[in-house]
């Protein structure tokens, strides 16, 4: 009987074994994050958002202004 116990034991151990070792594969089966996208990313946000602010600022400030478009230069 203890024989028979001992084979179950060690069906079990081994399943857990296989189990364990197929968790394992698996994360290191996740893909890693491409930190040269991420920052690239990051930095057409950055660079869309000055120029934005920069076109609404240009934008507030030339308000009371006459443009290059609407005539005569200020030169002449």
């Amino acid at each position: 009987m203890a024989a028979i116990d001992g084979k179950i034991a060690s069906i079990i151990d081994d399943g857990i074994a296989k189990i364990k070792a197929e968790a394992v594969r698996e994360n290191n089966n996740e893909p890693k994050p491409n930190w040269t996208m991420v920052l690239l990313t990051m930095a057409a946000g950055f660079i869309a958002g000055v120029e934005c602010f920069r076109y609404a600022f240009l934008a507030s400030n030339a308000k009371g202004r006459r443009t290059l478009h609407e005539g005569k230069s200020r030169h002449a």
